[in-house]
């Protein structure tokens, strides 16, 4: 599980860490933030999971991955592109894996909510990504679609990308 957890994260952590390098080439040189490299970026991202991936039957580290993308989406305020990958990881997850489609929506609509309710808090970060993260671990026990060992190995794989999630979307 590890092998697979550290292949996946460097589909999300190598365009993200170029963007890292761009952003400190841009401050040395006093140039204006671009948010639409962004959006590339984190689509980017989302391309390689889907393109490169490597899940075999555990759909759960799937559907984490996309969602700690929506997540830094609307933690950087991009709510379209979160809209975007939110669509783009329901039709990809429903078709290929065949994941509850109402779950999917429902956790996503639930993500744009708490998007709309908590964007202009003041500890922003924090709250959207510990409530997005409880809500999604939440929701996959409920439905209790995992054995005991697989819901030890997803809440490990939630805890080590909401770290991610909060490093990233601090120094973005």
């Amino acid at each position: 599980n590890f092998t697979m957890f550290f292949t996946n994260s460097t589909w999300i952590l190598l365009p993200l860490m170029i963007f890292l390098i761009y952003e400190a080439y841009s401050e040395n040189i006093n140039n204006k933030k671009n948010d639409t490299l962004l959006d590339f970026i984190l689509l980017t991202s989302l391309y390689f999971i889907i393109r490169f991936g490597n899940f075999g039957e555990q759909t759960y580290i799937l559907e984490i991955t996309f969602d700690t993308i929506i997540v830094i989406n609307y933690i950087k305020k991009h709510y379209k592109s979160g809209l975007l990958t939110s669509i783009i990881g329901l039709l990809y997850l429903q078709t290929q894996f065949e994941v509850d489609i109402f779950i999917l929506v429902f956790k996503y609509i639930t993500y744009f909510g708490l998007y709309i309710f908590y964007k202009d808090k003041i500890d922003y970060y924090m709250i959207f990504t510990f409530i997005s993260g409880l809500f999604c671990f939440f929701a996959m026990i409920i439905v209790n679609r995992f054995n005991n060992q697989l819901i030890l190995d997803y809440f490990l794989y939630y805890v080590i990308t909401y770290f991610i999630t909060i490093f990233f979307s601090y120094i973005i």
